[in-house]
């Protein structure tokens, strides 16, 4: 599992440190898959200047998708509480200088 992260966080230093490449890579992998079509420039352009790579998990958007399902009825309430255990993730960063941290916003475990 460490080696798994370790690639995870290696491959978002890439992303957020050769944006222009990361950009071409993803389109060139779009355009490659069966049935696939590499984007335009422009619809790629505005498609990349909305996407935030992280290595947090963004617990906060988990709590919030199960809100909003509960709330129009396709789901019953659920306790998240310990679905996330980022104790390995947060080792993961400190051990590369604690470059930011990652908030399990009640969610994670430990």
């Amino acid at each position: 599992m460490r080696a798994l992260l370790e690639g995870h966080v290696d491959t978002t230093d890439w992303v957020t440190g050769n944006p222009a490449d990361a950009k071409t890579a993803a389109n060139q992998a779009l355009g490659g898959l069966p049935g696939g079509k590499a984007l335009k420039t422009d619809v790629l352009d505005r498609t990349w200047s909305g996407i935030e790579v992280t290595d947090d998990p963004v617990a906060s958007s988990l709590k919030k998708s199960a809100d909003d399902a509960v709330a129009v009825g396709l789901l019953k309430p659920v306790d998240l509480k310990g679905i996330y255990d980022l104790r390995l993730l947060r080792e993961v960063l400190a051990a590369r200088g604690a470059r930011g941290s990652v908030d399990g916003a009640g969610l994670a475990a430990g």
